[in-house]
């Protein structure tokens, strides 16, 4: 059966599946040598768009003006909580907006939305607190960013592209991870990755920008936008089918990189590349079952009729 990555993403939630890690012979015994593994923080990646953050109110502010005035009207002629409103002189001049627009008639509304429409956005609006709003959000996120530890696995141990790609060409292992439920092991907050065309923007609307400006705190619509970017990658990965562990704070500043230890028994198998030796399989394995004396191995070889791998148990 043809792998789906986004099958196989429910059927992980479901049924507590194993995540795999590819990588090379030497950094799987790094990880089994210090029971740990490595998490990165973005800026280590290798994918220049990943976790990359959009400015919505950069140079094209202008532009995002334009559409403020008919978004504005839109929400403070509908049925507003006040008590949500974020505390500020902008809550005032809405709750005052609100309150003599609810009761006009339909014929009155449409009057009061032509002169609203006639207005300029800086008559609601300051440009420079915009975009000092902006600009604070936006340093939060790459605080918030500069020491989240981030590990990434996969769902599938088949990938031939990620076998060239990240276990040294064949060369290297798969390592399959089983979480330990009993320990609640990090491991198991792991996420699926979403795949879209669309790169996670602070703002994709005018409307977008006011709800999070008037209801949310400056540290919340942070936080909102950043679990978008830690979560979403290209449609070009989904191969990976890839799963994503992100810790805040785990990476001390000014490092690049942390680490997680692991349970013995979460490392429940190997799986050996089609290229490596008997040697190294052997040295591996001896390392391995010091680890964990239940782990259990399998060694690649190439299928006879598909471009795909098979898979021998190698226990001797």
């Amino acid at each position: 059966m043809k792998f789906d990555p986004a099958r196989e993403a429910i059927r992980k939630i479901d049924q507590h599946c194993p995540l795999y890690k590819y990588t090379t012979l030497q950094a799987a015994k790094a990880i089994i040598e210090n029971s740990s593994l490595k998490l990165s923080i973005p800026q280590a990646f290798n994918d220049p768009f990943d976790i990359l953050l959009e400015e919505a109110l950069g140079a094209e502010i202008e532009d995002f003006l334009r559409d403020f005035m008919p978004a504005f009207f839109e929400l403070v002629c509908g049925d507003l909580d006040y008590s949500l409103l974020r505390p500020g002189p902008m809550r005032d001049k809405i709750i005052l907006i609100n309150s003599g627009l609810r009761n006009l008639s339909t014929k009155q509304l449409a009057e009061h939305r032509r002169e609203f429409m006639s207005e300029p956005p800086e008559t609601i609006w300051s440009v420079p607190s915009l975009r000092a709003t902006n600009e604070q959000v936006v340093r939060i996120i790459r605080s918030m960013n500069s020491n989240e530890g981030i590990f990434c696995s996969s769902a599938n141990k088949d990938s031939l592209l990620m076998w060239s790609h990240y276990a040294d060409h064949h060369r290297g292992i798969v390592l399959e991870l089983r979480p330990d439920i009993e320990k609640d092991s990090a491991l198991l907050a792991s996420r699926p990755v979403r795949y879209s065309n669309e790169r996670p923007l602070l703002y994709r609307s005018a409307r977008d920008f006011i709800e999070k400006s008037l209801f949310m705190s400056i540290e919340d619509s942070a936080r909102a936008i950043l679990e978008p970017l830690i979560y979403t990658k290209s449609p070009a990965w989904a191969y990976e089918a890839e799963y994503r562990l992100a810790i805040p704070r785990f990476v001390p500043l000014g490092r690049s990189a942390e680490y997680l230890t692991i349970y013995p028994r979460e490392l429940g198998a190997i799986y050996f590349g089609c290229r490596m030796t008997a040697t190294e399989r052997s040295e591996l394995k001896q390392l391995a079952q010091s680890f964990n004396p239940d782990i259990r191995f399998h060694r690649g070889v190439l299928a006879k009729r598909e471009y795909a791998l098979d898979w021998i148990a190698d226990d001797e």
